[in-house]
């Protein structure tokens, strides 16, 4: 009977040192035997109360993590940075949750994240950054949650996020930059929702795909520097951001498709160098914008179609620097009494500024208005409010819109279309007229003059639209 007792207790005190909590000030490797010694050292130490930090001191000693597999929880942070010769996490196969966060940094040969497959929750922050060799998330393919924000950065070789296909949870933002093969971003479909997202910097991502369910971002979003990004298909049933939408310098990027369900941006619209984008297309239900709307440096920006519902801003209207902007057809039915400022300026042709919305605003002569360097049509305050006194109909919109030249670029010559009865003028780009014409169904012949952007003023039952032409060989 003692005997049996004393094999009882025995077998509860190796149970309990199976689960033994330890280290609550946390423990530092900073090379390979340390590590290997950890069992034995530390026997039955499963649960890390504190903080554990894998740093290496001397370059390429640390090159497996294989003597780590007893701990099951840390209570803090986990740490993994600078350890180069460490190609995956194989050693932490036992841990499956971290109370604080998790980085993994500057880790220059680690090429996947196995060994954390059975990890299913962060409570802060987790974040990837600058690993030069990683090429997948496997690892953290069973991961539910993180309580604080997810950040992937600076990875230049990692392909895809489909190994967070069982993510559910993010309590903060996602910030996603840097990653220069990443292509899009699948594997956050089970998200619906998030606080803040910041896409940037990634040369070949195409699409958003991934970001199917959110419905709602509730900080701000902002899409930054995506060379290869055309649209924002992938955001196609978001409704509303409760913050700002910024758009800056995504070179491909000719619409925002993709945008079709968004309703309400509480803060501001910038969009920003998208040199590629022609119109506003896809935003086609957005009706409110909380603050300003900036519109600046989108070289091929014809008009603001696309815009056509939005019906309120709280704050100043500032189109600038728009190269190819001939018109504001799309801003008629914003509330002029919702716009503080306006700022139109340096859009070379930008002639027809007579929209309802701008013309209500300047009825009110102590409304602000800069107004400068646009074509003639729009490059004064005066000229404006001209125009806004006979406001052409609908009619005369649509038929401004429908010319068109054609070809274009053009080795020698090219066809008016859209308008039967007027005359052109051709100018260079010092603004200087090298030709000028009755509008005919014939041909009109520039293979005389030089290679380059010629501006055409086409001039047609009292009204005037400007188109440009690029002469090539």
């Amino acid at each position: 009977m003692g005997l049996f007792i004393l094999l009882f207790l025995f077998g509860i005190q190796t149970k309990s040192a199976k689960t033994q909590t330890c280290l609550p000030s946390g423990i530092y490797f900073t090379n390979q035997s340390q590590i290997d010694e950890f069992p034995s050292n530390y026997p039955g130490c499963t649960q890390i109360i504190g903080n554990l930090k894998i740093d290496e001191s001397i370059n390429g000693n640390i090159t497996n993590l294989d003597s780590l597999k007893q701990i099951s929880a840390i209570t803090g942070n986990l740490i993994i940075r600078s350890s180069p010769s460490i190609i995956d996490l194989g050693g932490l196969d036992s841990l499956a949750s971290i109370g604080g966060y998790m980085a993994i940094e500057f880790n220059d040969g680690l090429t996947s994240l196995n060994g954390l497959e059975n990890l299913n929750s962060i409570g802060a922050f987790l974040t990837i950054h600058h690993n030069d060799e990683l090429s997948t998330l496997s690892g953290l393919n069973n991961l539910i949650s993180i309580g604080n924000y997810l950040k992937i950065s600076s990875n230049p070789n990692l392909i895809s996020f489909s190994d967070f296909e069982n993510l559910t949870s993010i309590n903060s933002y996602i910030w996603v930059t840097g990653n220069d093969d990443l292509s899009n971003l699948n594997g956050l479909e089970n998200l619906n929702s998030i606080q803040d997202l910041w896409v940037a910097h990634n040369s070949s991502l195409s699409s958003l795909s991934g970001l199917e369910n959110f419905t709602s971002i509730e900080g701000y979003l902002s899409i930054l520097d995506n060379s290869d990004l055309s649209n924002l298909q992938g955001l196609d049933n978001l409704k509303s951001i409760g913050g700002f939408l910024e758009v800056f310098n995504n070179s491909s990027l000719t619409s925002f498709k993709g945008l079709d369900s968004l309703n309400t941006i509480g803060e501001y619209l910038k969009v920003f160098g998208n040199i590629s984008l022609t119109s506003f297309s896809g935003l086609d239900n957005l009706n409110t914008i909380g603050g300003f709307l900036s519109v600046l440096h989108n070289a091929s920006l014809y008009d603001f179609g696309g815009l056509d519902s939005l019906k309120s801003i709280n704050g100043y209207l500032s189109i600038k620097n728009n190269g190819s902007l001939t018109n504001l057809n799309g801003l008629d039915n914003i509330d002029a009494t919702t716009i503080d400022s306006l700022a139109l300026f340096d859009n070379p042709d930008l002639s027809i500024c007579e929209v309802q919305s701008i013309c209500n605003y300047l009825d009110i002569h102590s409304n602000p208005a800069k107004i400068a360097d646009n074509e003639m049509g729009c490059n004064t305050r005066p000229e404006i409010e001209s125009a806004c006194a006979i406001i052409p109909t609908i009619e005369t919109f649509n038929a401004k819109n429908k010319i068109k030249i054609s070809p274009n670029p053009t080795c020698g010559s090219f066809k008016i279309s859209g308008v039967e009865e007027g005359e052109f003028k051709i100018l260079d780009s010092f603004g200087r007229m090298v030709k000028k014409e009755a509008i005919s169904n014939q041909e009109i012949d520039i293979s005389e003059l030089p290679n380059g952007i010629y501006s055409i003023l086409i001039s047609f039952e009292n009204q005037m639209v400007t188109r440009k032409v690029i002469k090539i060989q």
